[in-house]
């Protein structure tokens, strides 16, 4: 896959924070067009953890993957680097995890590394509002393939940035709750939709 400049030389900037669901580690980049004029956009969100610990050896696990120096991310070279990068994104993240409702829909992603068809499923997946659900295969014949329920689920497992893409809000034919890559698993992916729930009521 070709990644435009920008991408190649794109430094990565991450936030590490506590919510009242867990630590967050918030990854992404500033992508300048003018001297005045600057777009954050999130390239990985690693939700759901225990500790500050946790989240930090997650973190420290995604760069020594390569995975993100693959698709032309570089951190700095002094060693795992914490800030405040993109307030505005924190603090929808930190009001979530309080239990108010929250519009995620207007924050830049960056989904360049991902197949064409996982981009059609991750963005049919954004427009999911809070306190709904769908279904894999519901989600599939909105993208124009009906028959490819369990390659929408692939492309689930492969979400980058989880809550902000509300994957969580897709479920199976019959309601079940199917996987969840985030820490905790099912049992997460349930307390998020618990906490979606009140806010509908």
């Amino acid at each position: 896959m070709k990644l435009c400049r920008h991408l190649r030389e794109a430094v990565l900037q991450a936030d590490l924070f506590k919510t009242d669901i867990g630590w967050v580690v918030l990854a992404g980049y500033r992508e300048s067009f003018r001297a005045a004029s600057t777009t954050c956009r999130v390239v990985r969100l690693l939700p759901g953890n225990d500790t500050r610990k946790e989240a930090e050896a997650r973190w420290k696990k995604e760069i020594q993957s390569g995975w993100l120096s693959r698709q032309g991310y570089f951190h700095h070279r002094g060693g795992i680097r914490f800030s405040n990068w993109f307030p505005d994104c924190r603090a929808k993240l930190e009001e979530y995890g309080t239990g108010r409702q929250v519009e995620f829909s207007n924050i830049p992603c960056q989904l360049g590394m991902m197949t064409t068809f996982q981009q059609k499923v991750l963005k049919a997946t954004r427009l999911v509002p809070c306190g709904k659900t769908q279904t894999y295969g519901e989600i599939a014949r909105q993208i124009g393939h009906p028959r490819a329920a369990r390659a929408v689920g692939g492309a689930m497992a492969r979400n980058p940035i989880p809550i902000i893409i509300p994957c969580h809000r897709i479920v199976g034919h019959n309601g079940k709750l199917t996987g969840f890559t985030a820490p905790g698993g099912i049992s997460f992916k349930k307390k998020l939709l618990m906490l979606e729930s009140m806010l509908e009521q």
